[in-house]
């Protein structure tokens, strides 16, 4: 696989440059036909592309092609035919290449008389997860029973610790009946890999069982702040608890939280919306707007989606913290919240109190300590906590030292601690740890808070470990489905090919190696080539009746067009359907003519309908248009083709042009007769003749 077409940058440069343009309706037809749900490449030739002026070779080219460019990824099974499927995390960018939308925000005046919703404040999603993350620290973890499932009471007490509601993440498609397995495993969501999940350890996310239901009594906010957990690598589970992995968790932390709320909303479309392409799509298209001004529910659905999933998608954006909702003169609308300034100019306010106030621009890693050594009050826009003998000597317990603990606050305070803050801090770490349950198993605990009040410098939450930021470009990820391991040895299999090109010449030359490797192909994309006349592809011929049927007839098995010679006139015939009679065949189809570009089909349709009519002799009339439609969209000898130009799926970019480039080609509906066939010659596409 081409790991760079998992780069924006170089998605961009292979959709404008390296892509040809059946490639681009290829991918195009995918995106908005399967998202990324996993798909037989038999299925898209048969039924995605119906109604287009594509033929089956040509789309089965284009699948090759996909797949050799790291565009589309296979999933070879143990069973069935191999599929292939785009990358979750990649459908997104694909979406904006090839279905951008240009949505007019309200006008000014609209949008100061919006009247947003009322419903409780929610955290931004970074928050919510570090909060119950935090808990699940402090208590060790969350046991598991013997088959798996996690404890009732530890479930209901770290549930507690979140806001979200069932109800509001009822149009987020869980995995049915799925939960984790011990080590070892993996499930195919996990494994793809993306760049949005690339800080989980390898080995951290494990297969979820679907023989036992293990999530059954979870609460669904707890079970999605469980699975991101997993999922990001701040998280793992082992045989009797799912705990913090403290690696993964300060990975974690040490992004800004912008960072890591544009990670988890990645995440949640790559590993849930992806499960639904309508709703996979929707999130696509709102992630495309800015964050700020407000924007009408109906515009979205207009341009594309379905509406009601527009609908879903923004109350799970508003309960995770980052849309806001309202009306506008009765029309639904919506905004994205705008992103909390730079860390790194936060201050905490250390009051003479015992308070701690912690302003909405802090980063991860000193709200993840304050969890530690302080209470929490209120969690708002700004956090509020008190420093308290309990949470100091539970800190202790853990590891944490008076000193640590007083210079972690003025370090993030950037001034001296007042005094009675001090001398309180001093009583209470000096005083002894009292005897009790869970001391001792948290003695052990807290690492990633002991490395956070021991590392010099404040928190701005702005550099990753190492000194790389976010936009270090990932390493190449695995496909879906395929394991760390798996991904490594087809790596090896690449280099191992490339390493052959490279080799001395051992009687066989390197052009003779891909000329191989061309003629496998072409045997592969064509059966029986090498089996027929090689004149039926070179030349145009005066054929019999009976052979001018063969040729129609293996057009047909390949899916291919032919081209022909009908009253002094050269054109191009799609077959779609062949129709024996007494003597003489009709083949019913599309003649296809090139040059025609988006603006144009008004006009040049109207010219290319004159010169199949010349080339036919007669007009080319509406029961013939409404037999070839008929065959087009699964007639007589159809089976039912989607028809992916349904209205709203089709965007244009400013010049009006599908997003997907200029159509090079207009269909018009035809039937041909044998004798109205002068020449004609088996037609395979441009890229292999």
């Amino acid at each position: 696989m081409n790991a760079g077409l998992w780069d924006p940058v170089r998605a961009a440069e292979w959709a404008g440059k390296r892509a040809g343009a059946a490639e681009r309706a290829v991918l195009r037809a995918i995106l908005l036909r399967f998202a990324a749900l996993p798909f037989a490449p038999e299925r898209a030739e048969r039924e995605m592309m119906a109604g287009e002026p594509w033929t089956g070779a040509e789309v089965r080219l284009a699948l090759r092609r996909l797949v050799r460019d790291g565009v589309l990824i296979e999933r070879r099974r143990t069973w069935g035919e191999p599929q292939v499927q785009l990358p979750a995390a990649m459908v997104p960018v694909w979406q904006r290449l090839l279905c951008p939308v240009r949505l007019m925000p309200l006008p000014a005046e609209e949008a100061r008389n919006v009247r947003p919703d009322v419903r409780p404040h929610r955290l931004p999603l970074s928050l919510e997860l570090l909060l119950v993350w935090a808990e699940l620290d402090r208590r060790g973890g969350l046991p598991l029973t013997r088959r798996g499932v996690p404890n009732r009471a530890a479930v209901a007490r770290l549930a507690g610790a979140m806001r979200i509601g069932a109800g509001e993440l009822a149009a987020l498609p869980f995995p049915e009946g799925e939960s984790p397995l011990p080590e070892g495993a993996r499930s195919p969501e996990e494994e793809g890999r993306a760049p949005e999940d690339c800080l989980a350890p390898a080995g951290s996310v494990r297969r979820l069982n679907k023989d036992a239901p293990e999530w059954a009594d979870t609460p669904p906010a707890l079970r999605l702040a469980l699975e991101l957990g997993l999922a990001c690598g701040t998280l793992q589970r082992n045989e009797a608890r799912i705990a913090v992995h403290p690696a993964g968790l300060a990975s974690w932390l040490s992004q800004s939280r912008s960072e890591a709320d544009a990670a988890l909303l990645a995440c949640l479309m790559a590993r849930y919306a992806s499960r639904s392409p309508s709703l996979h799509l929707a999130a696509g298209l709102l992630s495309q707007l800015p964050p700020g001004p407000w924007f009408r529910v109906a515009d979205a659905a207009a341009a594309g989606v379905d509406g009601t999933t527009v609908e879903n998608w923004i109350s799970l954006m508003a309960a995770c913290g980052w849309m806001d909702g309202g009306e506008a003169q009765g029309d639904r609308v919506f905004r994205w919240k705008a992103p909390p300034p730079d860390g790194a100019s936060a201050r905490l306010r250390v009051l003479p109190d015992l308070e701690v106030w912690v302003p909405p621009e802090a980063g991860l890693r000193c709200r993840y300590v304050l969890e530690w050594i302080a209470e929490r009050q209120s969690a708002d826009d700004v956090f509020v906590y008190r420093l308290t003998r309990e949470a100091s000597l539970r800190a202790k317990g853990a590891g944490c030292t008076r000193d640590a603990v007083a210079a972690f606050l003025e370090r993030e305070a950037r001034s001296v601690l007042p005094g009675p803050v001090a001398t309180a801090l001093a009583d209470w770490y000096g005083a002894p740890v009292p005897e009790g349950p869970g001391l001792s198993e948290t003695e052990a605990m807290a690492p990633v808070a002991r490395a956070i009040l021991a590392a010099p410098g404040a928190d701005n939450g702005a550099t990753r470990p190492g000194g790389t930021s976010g936009d270090d470009e990932a390493a190449p990820p695995a496909t879906e489905g395929q394991a760390p391991n798996e991904a490594a040895g087809e790596a090896a299999k690449t280099d191992e090919r490339e390493a052959e090109e490279l080799r001395p010449d051992t009687g066989t030359s390197r052009t003779e190696r891909s000329a191989a490797r061309a003629a496998s192909d072409l045997r592969a994309l064509f059966p029986g080539i090498d089996r027929i006349p090689p004149v039926w592809l070179r030349a145009m011929r005066r054929y019999h009746p009976s052979t001018a049927r063969q040729l129609v007839e293996q057009a047909l098995a390949w899916r291919t067009s032919l081209r022909m010679i009908m009253r002094g006139r050269e054109v191009e015939f799609v077959p779609l359907a062949l129709e024996r009679g007494a003597g003489r065949w009709e083949a019913r189809g599309f003649f296809r003519e090139a040059g025609i570009t988006d603006g144009e089909k008004g006009g040049a349709g109207n010219a290319g309908s004159a010169n199949a009519a010349a080339a036919t002799g007669r007009t080319v009339t509406a029961g013939d248009t409404g037999k070839a439609a008929e065959i087009e969209n699964g007639g007589k000898n159809g089976e039912g083709g989607i028809d992916m130009r349904a209205k709203g799926t089709v965007r244009r970019d400013a010049a009006g042009n599908d997003a997907a480039g200029p159509c090079p080609y207009v269909m018009i509906p035809a039937v041909v007769h044998a004798d109205e066939v002068a020449e004609l010659r088996i037609e395979l596409p441009a890229e292999i003749r």
